[in-house]
């Protein structure tokens, strides 16, 4: 993905939202991602109902600024707000796009209050504190870009467990000069077992080819 593209869906709250709205975008842009905001793109004369059908429908993300006013207008389905949602609702109830297409950014108020009822089971950004934009624009592009700040380890192999466990004290022959006596597995289970010396299976498989080693 060279070049990720994304809608804001957002409500016109006053001003110095939208100069947030704007800043974000920005942002975005600068950071690689086309951004699509009614903001650079309507003109006089434009279809809004077009562009917001066609910007949802060809972004790889649309991104759903969450206020109390976006909330309200979502879920009466009044205005903008209301026409995007019926477009995002019927692209999840259809199942076309990619669960990780649309994304809640919580601005303003709480998520009870700020999330409209289709976004409610979503886990979101929370932008809220403006000191913490950079983390979160962080955040928001490792989604976009499929570069989580945590991996997954790769899966390693079944651990090796003992074959008996025995609630009686295991009294066996250690491996030492005098005595080759003692295999790998009474070794080990010594080693492991709850009795013996309650080590974990990893030491336990150490101490045992330690010590016969000393054969």
């Amino acid at each position: 993905m060279a070049h990720p593209k994304c809608f804001i869906s957002y409500s016109w709250d006053n001003d110095a939202h939208k100069d947030w709205v704007r800043h974000l975008a920005a942002e975005l842009q600068r950071n690689g991602v086309v951004t699509h905001l009614d903001q650079w793109d309507v003109h006089p004369g434009r279809d809004l109902t077009e562009y917001m059908e066609t910007c949802i429908r060809e972004s790889d993300f649309v991104l759903l600024v969450c206020t109390p006013i976006f909330a309200q207008k979502a879920n009466v389905g009044q205005g903008g707000v209301g026409y995007e949602k019926s477009i995002v609702t019927g692209e999840i109830f259809e199942g076309t796009a990619s669960p990780k297409k649309f994304v809640p950014l919580l601005r303003k108020g709480s998520s009870s209050d700020s999330l409209p009822s289709y976004l409610k089971s979503r886990t979101y950004i929370d932008f809220r504190d403006d000191n913490m934009f950079s983390s979160n624009l962080e955040t928001l592009l490792r989604h976009i870009y499929q570069s989580p700040k945590y991996v997954r380890p790769p899966l390693g192999p079944k651990p090796r467990f003992p074959s008996q466990w025995s609630e009686q004290p295991t009294v066996i022959t250690l491996p030492t000069k005098k005595s080759r006596q003692a295999t790998f597995e009474q070794v080990y289970q010594f080693a492991y077992s709850f009795s013996g010396m309650n080590k974990t299976y990893g030491d336990a498989e150490a101490f045992a080819l330690e010590q016969l080693s000393k054969k």
